[in-house]
This record gives C-alpha cells, sequence and structure tokens, in this order.
C-alpha cells in the first residue's frame, strides 16, 4: 500500500458546513437496485453519524479525499443490498481503503455482501468495520481481512491511540480497540460527545493506517498488519466480546440438540417453518447460506448454555434453535429450554440430553431417536 490519498465511506451521507471535516468530499447514493447516483439527499434535522465520523479523521488527516456513499437512511437503517451495491461499486472502481462504521450481527444479512467483502479482502483492499455497540460477533468486522474495532470505553487509551488486544475466536486484525474522547459544536452551538458507541472508533483507526501509511510503502495486508502491531499501544484492555448474555428470567425459546445429515435438517426445518415456527439452525458440519456456523459463537471447549442461548435469542429471535452439532447442551440448561415440550410436538430422552422427536403430522420418517 502507498500513500493514501483517499477513503470510501459507507454511512449515512456526510454533511458539509456543520462540523469541520474534509473539504474534498464526493457524495454518491447506493440503491438497492445496484445503482450508484451521484449527490444524496441532505438531512437537516440532526448531525448525521457520517459527519461526526468525518470530523473525527479529519482531527487526524485534514481534508483527505473522501467519496461518501450513502447506504443507511436519516433513521440509521439500512438494507444489506445498499450495502451490497456500494461495495461493488468500491471493487468497479478500484477503490479500496472503505471506512464502515456500520454492520449487521446477523449472519443472514451479511450473507448479502458477503461476497463482495471476500473479494475486497483478496485484492488486499483495507476495510476498517464497526463493532456492534452489544460488543458481540458482529460483520463484516469479524471476517478474516478486515480491520475490525471497538471503541475504548474504560479511559485505556489516549485520543488517537489503538491497542491490538489477545482475543480467543479472533484474528489480530479483529481485535482493534480504540481510544479518544471528542467534542464537537453543532450547528445550534450544542455540544456532540462522541461517547463510546464503537462506530467512532472506525475514524480513529483509519486515521492511523493513513498516517503509517505516509511513511512509504507498507506492502500486503499482512505487512500493513504487522505495522499496526508494531505501532499500537502495549497496554491491557478489560473488556473482551461478549459471548453471553445473563439470562436473569428471561424465557428461553425452545432449542432442539441434533446430528442429522444436511438432508434431514433441512427437512425438519421445512417441517417446523410449515407449522409457522420460525427456525434458527447451528451446525457445525454443514455450512451454507441457510444455516450458521455455531463457530462463530462458541470458543475453545465451550458448551451451549442458558446464557448463550439468551444472547444468540437477542440476536435471531426465532421461536425454535436448532443446535446440529455434537456439542451438547448443559444439561442443567436444556431442562430449562424443554419446558414448551407439548407446545412443539419434542421430549427429552431419559438421558436429558437427547431430543427425541414426536410425530408432528407425521414428521420425517426415519427422524426418530437422535
Amino acid at each position: 500500500m502507498m500513500k493514501i490519498e483517499e477513503i470510501v465511506f459507507l454511512d449515512d451521507g456526510i454533511q458539509t458546513g456543520i462540523l469541520p471535516v474534509s473539504k474534498n468530499i464526493q457524495k454518491f447514493t447506493a440503491a438497492e437496485d445496484g445503482t450508484v447516483t451521484e449527490g444524496e439527499d441532505v438531512r437537516e434535522n440532526a448531525v448525521s453519524h457520517a459527519t461526526i465520523s468525518a470530523a473525527i479523521l479529519n482531527t487526524l488527516k485534514k481534508d483527505i479525499k473522501i467519496y461518501d456513499l450513502k447506504v443507511l437512511d436519516d433513521n440509521g437503517e439500512g438494507v444489506p443490498k445498499r450495502v451490497r451495491t456500494a461495495l461493488r461499486w468500491c471493487l468497479d472502481n478500484q477503490k479500496y481503503f472503505i471506512h464502515m462504521s456500520i454492520g449487521t450481527i446477523n449472519y443472514h444479512s451479511y450473507q448479502v455482501f458477503r461476497r463482495e467483502i471476500k473479494e475486497l479482502v483478496r485484492r488486499e483492499a483495507v476495510i476498517v468495520a464497526a463493532f456492534h455497540n452489544w460488543n458481540v460477533i458482529t460483520f463484516p468486522a469479524a471476517e478474516a481481512g478486515v480491520i475490525g474495532v471497538r471503541k475504548d470505553r474504560y479511559g485505556v487509551l489516549e485520543n488517537n491511540e489503538y491497542l491490538c488486544q489477545d482475543h480467543i475466536g479472533l484474528r489480530t486484525e479483529n481485535s482493534m480497540v480504540a481510544g479518544g474522547e471528542y467534542v464537537f459544536t453543532g450547528p445550534c452551538n450544542e455540544r456532540i460527545h462522541t461517547f463510546h458507541a464503537n462506530s467512532f472508533a472506525v475514524p480513529v483507526m483509519a486515521g492511523n493506517i493513513i498516517r503509517m501509511a505516509e511513511g512509504g510503502e507498507t506492502g500486503s495486508f499482512s505487512r500493513l498488519l504487522e505495522k499496526i502491531k508494531k505501532n499500537a499501544r502495549q497496554k491491557a484492555y478489560p473488556e473482551k466480546l461478549r459471548e453471553e448474555l445473563d439470562s436473569g428470567s428471561g424465557e428461553l425459546p425452545f432449542v432442539i440438540q441434533s446430528d442429522l445429515g444436511d438432508r434431514r435438517l433441512k427437512e425438519l426445518i421445512r417441517e417446523l417453518e410449515g407449522k409457522d415456527y420460525r427456525t434458527e439452525a447451528f451446525t457445525e458440519k454443514f455450512i451454507n447460506d441457510s444455516f450458521i456456523p455455531l463457530s462463530l459463537y462458541l470458543s475453545g471447549n465451550q458448551r451451549i448454555d442458558k446464557n448463550k442461548i439468551m444472547l444468540l435469542d437477542k440476536i435471531y429471535e426465532p421461536d425454535i434453535f436448532i443446535f446440529n452439532c455434537g456439542i451438547y447442551l448443559m444439561e442443567e440448561d436444556t431442562a430449562d429450554a424443554v419446558l414448551q415440550e407439548e407446545k412443539y410436538g419434542v421430549s427429552l430422552s431419559a438421558d436429558g440430553r437427547t431430543v427425541i422427536y414426536k410425530a408432528m403430522s407425521e414428521l420425517v420418517e426415519g427422524i426418530e431417536n437422535i
């Protein structure tokens, strides 16, 4: 990578004349139908998310060329197809330094634009992306080759500093934490604080990378990563990604533990969804766009317990979870998970672990004792 002269923002659009942002911004809007048009709707009722990020970046690199691709609406909500359109624009126009203070915690939503992310990574583009503010696995921040970053919420770091945190289950590039508390004056003389949103760690990390590149060629992504690690602050950070939620008194969804083949698992899901049960399947053996890799949420020798299920329930909100794997549920939590067994027509076997399916209008023949 040579000296960085430009950057692409995927966000809700940068407003000019409000905060001290780059004077060199070209505006575009990405649509679901795959088109990108120059210009964007200007939002006037509040300072946009992208504007604050651009103001932070401007403190590290003044007046860098920004391609501002609007993919979110004025409520900060986006459609994965618009993100895909913007990423394709980056590929088509060979724009390989991308600022994403956005992302998704839903694996299925990520599949819409994952191919574009993977192709950008293959071309050794530099993508800096934020983790969700829940501090859970987020896409593309947790993707291989993407620089995933969280905000320092403990005051460990000074403004514009960052560190690399060793984190089981994450690669080095997904383990950045960036610091800084920025205060800007808004259009009505209001004070705008960045607080602890992970989004606002992205421009800090991006600005640091720009400064590194100013020192000369950094070469491949692996060499850039070495330079990032070398320039990181050598400090410990107390918080890691959340791998579970405290279940408290929350009600668990129904949980099925199984070890089915690909075809039979699909048949089971069709049967359940035919009864209007929204089903989410996690598997370690068969990975495709329909099934979620369990490895995203389990590290080391972890087991699936109640708190893990509560986290996944908050993300995916199904009626029924299917864990199709050789990793058993924690026995004491499994019992809690199947209190509604009559409603769904299944019951536990005597060992308290394996699920036996009862007839659900003649469920798939041969799926009885798993």
